[in-house]
């Protein structure tokens, strides 16, 4: 039986809608158990899931279930699952408040047989749950110039280096758009592939500091009104154990690079907000010109604590204009970086097989609806700490 059902997420300031079905096949060599209704309950950044007939089985008997979702409806179970899970009620948390999604769920005995005979399509019934109540603000118009490395360019995606296409800017600015008390929302991607905090140092290599000040010059020149607002994305190449410039960085360094780029934006944009994004998960065997490892990823970790120390440090001295924005995109990534990383292999092909490190076009979509709400939540909560 494919039952489905569609929710609507709980959202602050957000009006973007998202969805969900469910579907359940079966095999002729197995028990027709049947897996009941999937319902769904939703937070503001949750969505529960849960079925009315859950699998049970005697003594010995194990069941499991896997779960594809999409933002579009028809999605297939194809490929690799969204997530799998022996048990329900099942918590996707990683969702974006307002947003829709299909799902579809498939049970599974311990023989691997699917449990539901005869797919059937039935349309479930639409709810959707009241908004919390939100301080009303004036609407702004964002102008967003985002610094990173390779993945905020959009590595392999349609519309690398721009604010286009399908790169996590891109996303970002859409997902922005339709939040509350935002007018309107231009970008500037300024991510630059390779780099590290080192080389986005004012004045240290090349022009992408100074591309980074001009593009939000040319948007503050076009939007007078506007709030600019500079995301950063950076750690990955730093993490790195050889390759890029200055790594491994250590975290001292990692901090005191930010904090010597954040000034100085600071100083040439007075009224200027910077909210700094953690980097997402990359397969510990990358190696793509650089070397990763281990010991990249427990780098990247610690960075983690390092961007909340910069925040911190600000706060005493500028306080509303440094931000802790996205703290999921590394657990999300960890979980999914089957689905939302895109595979890939040295050029020779003969270094470590296939590793994991830059979003597909599903990931980045992913990875633009997380600095959407990282950015959201930062600048009309000035004090927010990691969760």
């Amino acid at each position: 039986m494919i039952n489905f059902s569609k929710f609507q997420t709980a959202a602050v300031c957000c009006a973007l809608s998202y969805c969900m079905p469910v579907f359940a096949d079966d095999s002729a060599s197995s028990t027709a158990l049947g897996i009941g209704e999937l319902s769904a309950n939703s937070s503001a950044h949750s969505v529960i899931l849960n079925l009315s007939q859950p699998l049970s089985g005697g003594s010995g008997v194990g069941y499991k279930y896997e779960i594809w979702r999409a933002s579009q409806p028809g999605v297939a179970p194809q490929g690799k699952p969204y997530a799998e899970t022996s048990t329900f009620p099942y918590a996707d948390n990683y969702v974006v408040p307002g947003a829709t999604y299909y799902y579809k769920v498939q049970g599974f005995d311990s023989s691997g047989h699917s449990v539901n005979a005869e797919p059937q399509g039935l349309e479930g019934v639409s709810s959707s749950l009241p908004l919390p109540l939100a301080v009303a603000t004036p609407a702004r118009t964002l102008l967003v110039v985002y610094i990173g490395d390779s993945i905020t360019y959009g590595a392999y995606l349609d519309g690398a280096g721009t604010a286009e296409g399908a790169t996590p800017p891109y996303w970002c600015d859409r997902f922005l758009s339709g939040m509350g008390g935002v007018q309107a929302v231009y970008g500037a991607n300024i991510g630059r592939a390779g780099f590290t905090t080192k080389d986005w140092l004012p004045g240290w290599r090349g022009s992408c500091f100074a591309d980074a000040e001009t593009a939000a010059k040319r948007l503050a020149a076009d939007h007078p009104e506007g709030q600019i607002v500079f995301p950063i994305m950076l750690g990955t190449n730093d993490s790195a154990t050889q390759g890029p410039n200055g790594s491994p960085v250590s975290d001292e360094g990692y901090s005191s690079n930010l904090e010597a780029t954040i000034t100085r934006l600071l100083a040439d944009f007075p009224g200027c907000k910077v909210v700094l994004n953690d980097a997402p998960y990359y397969s510990p065997n990358t190696h793509n010109g650089a070397d990763y490892q281990e010991a990249g990823l427990a780098r990247l970790t610690g960075y983690q604590r390092d961007t909340e120390q910069v925040v911190s440090y600000f706060g005493k001295s500028r306080r509303g204009r440094v931000y802790l924005g996205d703290t999921q995109a590394y657990a999300f990534f960890l979980s999914h970086y089957l689905t939302e990383l895109k595979e890939e292999s040295t050029n020779n092909g003969a270094t470590n097989g296939a590793f994991y490190l830059h979003p597909n076009a599903a990931g980045a979509e992913d990875l633009g609806h997380l600095w959407a709400i990282g950015i959201e939540r930062a600048l009309d909560s000035p004090n927010r700490r990691r969760p």
